[in-house]
């Protein structure tokens, strides 16, 4: 198994834990890889900016992802952004890098703020950005810790594109 192997597997684990949660969901990726972070989306994004190898574009960051590196990205907004782990992709013929994600979408009910969102939480990253934003976004890499990072078994770490 490969290091890209292995992120692809706590991403399918951790995705079920945090399946509404995209800063939550990046949070328990990077510790399980010895990346520690923390806040919302935009703080993460802050934190990528100033303590990450950048990376320019999707190209860049898909090709770090194969090599095993953990790579973030994503969008800063107001209240709150949008992160996602970018990943090794599976399928190799689409222009934009593939991704998991938790997704945040909240209602409001009798003045309570509730989550609601949820796709199948991964994909390319045209499914979790709009178009208007996808040239737009931060990237980031670190290097995984090999001593920490859980080995995927041999069931996982795969994904099957639809």
């Amino acid at each position: 198994m490969s290091q890209a192997t292995d992120i692809i597997a706590l991403c399918q684990n951790l995705i079920k834990i945090y399946p509404n949660d995209c800063s939550g969901f990046a949070c328990a990726v990077a510790a399980k890889c010895g990346v520690y972070l923390f806040g919302n989306a935009n703080e993460i994004l802050q934190f990528v900016s100033t303590h990450s190898r950048r990376l320019p574009n999707g190209t860049l960051a898909r090709e770090a992802a194969s090599r095993g590196e953990l790579v973030i990205g994503g969008l800063r907004a107001a209240g709150h952004g949008h992160v996602v782990i970018i990943v090794k992709d599976p399928t190799g013929h689409n222009h934009y890098p593939y991704a998991f994600w938790g997704q945040y979408h909240g209602i409001t009910v009798n003045r309570k703020e509730y989550n609601i969102g949820f796709t199948r939480g991964h994909g390319h990253l045209n499914f979790a950005f709009q178009k208007a934003t996808l040239d737009t976004l931060v990237y980031g890499s670190f290097q995984p810790s090999q001593l920490i990072t859980p080995r995927a078994d041999t069931s996982g770490g795969y994904v099957l594109a639809k």
